[in-house]
């Protein structure tokens, strides 16, 4: 029934998919991101993620624990001590980890109860959602080449990455978006939802589709409609190589 705050500093940010491994003085333990603790220790609980919240494991049980979480380029390991665990013991597991763990390793830090958390980022903002597809239309059906339709697409590709900056933390880790245009017959865009949405956040897909509706394309010829589905991969960018902490200095000729 308790809860537990980690935090990390990292560019970036935190995926759909996360959990994290405490370090204590009386073993490990392995804790999801998106279920309570209460849920995850029912026994009547089923799936991959089943009993991994519930109890300590040793050092030896860690690879069988690990092969058990759901598996995915979306998974992400935080990895947090107890004050008192030795920097030596932290760096055995990490070791274990090197070896078992395939994707991507962040240490984290517990944040004490009394911590203020910032508080979720309101908006108002609504995505226009057409999960059935693009409406039915009544206007003569045109038509455009594919080259014209890609290159008219373009600037959509870098605009839609910039949207991430607006997105919440859910949002930010990026995924799979199908956007529905229907381009009228002057070449502009007269309506876009999304069909599908794989990072739930109205946010950054209102952000999306708004930029869509700026898109130009070549007026359709034959003169009419023409409705695409657009597919978007969006992924946050790499964070930059993190410099060392102790780096050595350069000679000084200043006395």
């Amino acid at each position: 029934p308790s809860q537990l705050t980690v935090a990390a500093l990292t560019d970036t940010p935190p995926t759909r998919e996360a959990w994290a491994l405490f370090v204590t003085d009386r073993g490990l333990y392995l804790r999801p991101s998106d279920v309570p603790g209460a849920a995850a220790t029912d026994s009547a609980s089923s799936g991959p993620a089943a009993g991994l919240s519930g109890g300590k494991f040793s050092d030896a049980q860690l690879g069988e624990q690990l092969q058990r979480l759901p598996q995915g380029p979306d998974l992400t390991l935080f990895v947090t001590a107890e004050r008192d665990i030795p920097v030596r013991r932290l760096e055995q597991v990490l070791q274990q980890l090197a070896v078992s763990q395939p994707g991507p390793i962040t240490l984290a830090v517990a944040l004490s109860p009394d911590t203020a958390l910032p508080a979720p980022r309101s908006t108002s903002a609504a995505a226009r959602r057409c999960p059935d597809g693009l409406p039915e239309s009544e206007e003569v059906e045109g038509d455009l080449p594919v080259a014209a339709l890609t290159e008219a697409l373009e600037p959509l590709r870098a605009r839609a990455a910039s949207c991430l900056a607006y997105a919440d933390a859910r949002g930010a880790a990026g995924g799979r978006l199908l956007l529905g245009l229907r381009v009228s017959a002057d070449g502009g865009v007269s309506y876009a939802c999304m069909v599908a949405d794989e990072t739930e956040d109205d946010a950054l897909a209102a952000c999306v589709l708004a930029a869509a509706q700026d898109l130009r394309f070549p007026a359709p010829d034959p003169a009419g409609t023409v409705d695409v589905e657009l597919p978007l991969l969006l992924r946050p960018n790499s964070p930059p190589a993190q410099a060392a902490v102790c780096e050595p200095t350069q000679p000084s000729n200043s006395r």
